[in-house]
This record gives C-alpha cells, sequence and structure tokens, in this order.
C-alpha cells in the first residue's frame, strides 16, 4: 500500500505508452508498534531461517487464512510447522486479495496474534 498514490501515474504512463493494462494489487505494509513501515532501511529485525515457518504463518493468519490454515494443517506451532514453500503452494490457491481493499497497514508484534481482517 505503500505504493498506493503513484498507481493513477502508472496507469496513465501504460495508456499513453499504449501498454496492455495490467491488474494492481496493493498489499498492506507491515509497521511496527510506532506505526512506522517495517523495513530492512528503517532498522527492521530480518527473518531469519528460524523465525521463517513462524513468520509466513503469521502473514497468513493476517491476510484471512487463518481458519483454513489450520482446518489444513492443524494446530500449527510456531518454528515446527509446514515448509514455507508448502506454505507459499497452498495460499496461492485460496488467498482472496478482495478481503485487503482499503486495509493500508498491518500492524505486527513479533509473530504473536495477527490483526484481524474480515
Amino acid at each position: 500500500a505503500d505504493l498506493l498514490e503513484s498507481t493513477a501515474t502508472h496507469i496513465h504512463l501504460q495508456r499513453a505508452l499504449k501498454l496492455p493494462a495490467v491488474k494492481y494489487a496493493h498489499l498492506p505494509v507491515l509497521v511496527g508498534q510506532d506505526g512506522h513501515k517495517l523495513s530492512k532501511q528503517a532498522g527492521a529485525r530480518g527473518i531469519t531461517a528460524k523465525d521463517e515457518s513462524a513468520a509466513v504463518q503469521w502473514i497468513f493468519r493476517a491476510l484471512g487464512l487463518g481458519p483454513q490454515l489450520e482446518a489444513d494443517f492443524g494446530t500449527l506451532g510456531t518454528p515446527s510447522g509446514p515448509a514455507p514453500g508448502t506454505l507459499w503452494a497452498w495460499a496461492a490457491t485460496r488467498w482472496d486479495p478482495a478481503k485487503l481493499v482499503g486495509v493500508r497497514s498491518l500492524p505486527i508484534d513479533g509473530f504473536g496474534a495477527p490483526p484481524q481482517i474480515d
């Protein structure tokens, strides 16, 4: 969602250059407790291999896939869940971007309970 403001400019340029239209999906940015975007540039901690499965699970819960995630994989532990590649492939067939319309940011506090998206 941090590039949302430039979308109209991109569409205008595509039309002016007679390029084919593309579909856009603006994903919310993750923000810390202070409300600032998490990024390496801002000093946010990276996700280690140890954290990767928990981070992917958190993201999918935050994107509204929590009930399906647990129905298909059972109760997921933090780092001991399915491999991230397995989770990405699973999510690609189930995610509904319409659930994120109007959601500009998701607050994160570690990988505890994610915010709820209806």
